[in-house]
């Protein structure tokens, strides 16, 4: 296989289908740990980068199934995030080194390799699709998809959704049909960055940055001044829009700490395009 740039996207999407491999049924793990990965990595502990993942599940708890799990989704993320693969036998070569280290990985390895080598070179995913159960309290699910995957495992069912983002357009449940409201521009980008981060408290200057598509922070803005003067006002228009329209929307007027969290028992689906999810560029972490 030639070379090729891995994006993030790819790079999400095959470590995600080498992790499941070993432990199916661990979709949210992986995706609160996927999102983690960069600030746990920043902290400045002796612990093993690992050790750090223990304790994210429903039990917390630290017992050797957990530990493995941990082990095995270090490597991938230090493998994907840290060092970039551009090819799939340069993937293949890191895993074939991290097995002459753990003998448990050993065993597999071999079967990694060929499903890192199909997930390579499947059909590309075209869409991202962060997906939020009115029950959930985790972050919502992320699933990159192709074109046919996505019409036919989200959009088809779009009526079954309290909110719906699909690019630029926002649906919410009608009567029979799902009705589409009109959004200006900052409530788009506010609402997106709501649903992306649901349950997750939004810091205010990059919030801020990114719904007033800013590139850079002015030396003078303060939290306080920019929640008081932009972000306010702004959240409370987007409530006063959905408050009917979508039952269960909750954005708190702030918590102690003068962020914002989206909450409420409500179901969403935001879609957007990979090369540019949805022209503005959403984070992996909005720090």
């Amino acid at each position: 296989m030639k070379p090729s740039t891995v994006s993030p996207e790819i790079a999400r999407w095959v470590a995600r289908a080498l992790f499941l491999e070993s432990y199916r049924g661990q979709e949210a793990w992986f995706d609160l740990a996927w999102e983690l990965w960069p600030g746990i990595c920043a902290q400045a502990t002796a612990d093993p980068v690992w050790q750090r993942l223990l304790g994210l599940g429903a039990t917390g708890l630290a017992d050797a199934s957990d530990c493995a799990m941990a082990r095995r989704f270090a490597l991938f993320a230090e493998t994907f995030l840290i060092h970039s693969p551009t090819a799939c036998d340069e993937l293949s070569r890191r895993l074939r080194r991290h097995a002459q280290k753990d003998r448990q990985i050993a065993q597999v390895t071999e079967h990694l390799v060929r499903v890192a080598e199909r997930a390579m070179t499947e059909e590309r995913p075209e869409y991202v699709v962060w997906e939020s159960k009115a029950n959930d309290i985790l972050p919502p699910t992320c699933v990159p998809c192709t074109a046919r995957k996505m019409e036919e495992e989200f959009w088809n069912r779009r009526d079954s959704f309290d909110v719906v983002v699909r690019g630029r357009s926002v649906y919410v449940r009608g009567d029979s049909i799902p009705k589409e409201i009109d959004l200006n521009e900052r409530e788009y980008r506010l609402l997106v960055l709501l649903l992306r981060f649901k349950h997750r408290p939004l810091p205010t200057i990059p919030l801020y940055l990114r719904v007033y598509d800013q590139r850079s922070k002015r030396e003078d803005l303060t939290e306080l001044y920019v929640t008081a003067t932009y972000l306010k006002s702004l959240v409370s228009r987007l409530r006063l829009r959905l408050r009917d329209a979508v039952p269960g929307f909750e954005v708190p007027d702030k918590r102690p700490d003068g962020r914002y969290v989206c909450r409420g028992e409500f179901t969403s689906c935001l879609i957007l395009a990979v090369h540019d999810e949805g022209g503005f560029g959403i984070p992996e972490t909005l720090s």
